[in-house]
């Protein structure tokens, strides 16, 4: 069987594939740089979680591009001793891309805020 191929046992459906956010996705990057951050530090979730003082479905949830409240997302980053704004995406030097990361930005947190 071929490596990419699904197995009868692991179905296409239940494979998990890495995808590359969007550089306007806020969420996702800021999930994809906690868990590149967490394995480079060689934690667990649960390690992370403790140390954050959060649930390790809130870390979960993260990695997996749901985002998270400015609390949790600021306490993960002090538990991983990264500044928050390293976990985020950066400027694009296109203003449209970069007006539309604000604008999701402020819906998430005005949703956050409700």
């Amino acid at each position: 069987m071929l490596k990419n191929q699904a197995s009868p046992r692991f179905p296409a459906s239940k494979q998990k594939t890495r995808v590359t956010p969007r550089p306007d996705d806020i969420s996702g990057t800021f999930g994809v740089r906690v868990m590149e951050e967490r394995k480079r530090q060689r934690i667990s979730r649960d390690t992370l979680a403790q140390y954050a003082d959060v649930s390790a479905d809130v870390i979960k949830r993260v990695e997996n591009g749901m985002g998270a409240k400015l609390e949790d997302a600021y306490r993960i980053a002090t538990a991983l001793h990264v500044p928050l704004y390293a976990l985020l995406p950066r400027q694009e030097e296109d203003r449209a891309a970069r007006i539309h990361a604000a604008k999701m930005l402020l819906d998430e947190l005005e949703m956050n805020s409700k």
